[in-house]
């Protein structure tokens, strides 16, 4: 529960959220689980590539600032307050402008302020009247990406993305296996596992003469693994695919596979065949 806690806050400061609107960590961790799996990784295998990704992510941002960036917002937005006269600028800008700032201030005392309101403040301004009472808070949000807590905050959910996913992976295996169940990745993986038998591959060079993958563009990277096994025990190889057509992507299907692998086909001299005939539709509808 404490984790839970840090995630939900954690998220509602980088605003994950979903097309409702509400915190969706657990989206982005069944993400990361579902390409574990479609690429045949392991729970050990993921469970510290959180630092990596945050790594490489943080290696866009500047360095941090030794600057005490909170205090220095909630006292120009205290400034700001108390300086804008409402009704001496009562423009429709100005007014929100005030709302804005006001309820930001109210956060940033509670820490539940989000990072996109910190950008909102770079950015928004009040009416000119009251310009002058806004720029020094606009000076100090412009630094959000140098923000200690935003990179901690970025590191956090990176690395406990993975670690949570990690332990989602096993904690679905111990529940299978207790029930002795398996699902179609598990089908996959084993005959990945089962192809690398010499029994197994000695009997399929025998008996497999053609094998023919029909829409390849939605193959996974772990059917690609196994397509590429059995191409080297068959004695004739057709694949069949339209990049185009690929509508899979939601169970691990990467259509870049494909490219890639007419990429190196085409490079080894090959050319692939185009089907220049359409015979499932007619010229009108195409």
């Amino acid at each position: 529960k404490p984790l839970i806690r840090q995630m939900n806050a954690t998220c509602h400061r980088l605003q994950i959220l979903d097309r409702q609107n509400q915190l969706n960590w657990r989206g982005g961790v069944k993400s990361i689980a579902d390409a574990a799996r479609a690429n045949n990784q392991s729970p050990d295998d993921i469970r510290h590539l959180g630092r990596a990704s945050a790594d490489a992510l943080l290696s866009h941002f500047p360095r941090m600032t030794r600057r005490d960036l909170d205090v220095l917002l909630r006292n120009a937005i205290k400034q700001a307050m108390d300086g804008i006269d409402t009704d001496a600028d009562s423009t429709k800008v100005t007014r929100e402008y005030v709302s804005l700032i006001t309820g930001i201030h109210a956060a940033l005392y509670k820490g539940t302020a989000t990072w996109p309101e910190w950008i909102s403040l770079s950015k928004k301004m009040p009416g000119k009247k009251s310009s002058a009472f806004a720029q020094p808070i606009a000076d100090i949000a412009i630094d959000y990406d140098k923000h200690p807590a935003l990179h901690s905050d970025i590191r956090f959910f990176a690395e406990q993305a993975f670690e949570i996913a990690a332990a989602s992976l096993s904690a679905y295996q111990h529940l299978k296996t207790q029930k002795g169940l398996i699902d179609f990745v598990d089908q996959e993986q084993r005959l990945y596992q089962l192809l690398d038998h010499p029994g197994v591959k000695e009997t399929l060079r025998e008996e497999l003469q053609l094998l023919m993958v029909d829409e390849f563009q939605d193959t996974s990277p772990i059917q690609l693994a196994l397509f590429l096994k059995l191409s080297q025990l068959a004695a004739q190889v057709i694949w069949v695919g339209d990049i185009k057509q690929s509508i899979y992507g939601f169970r691990g299907s990467d259509p870049t596979l494909m490219a890639a692998v007419v990429e190196r086909v085409t490079a080894d001299g090959n050319e692939p065949e185009i089907l220049e005939k359409s015979w499932r539709s007619t010229p009108e509808l195409v």
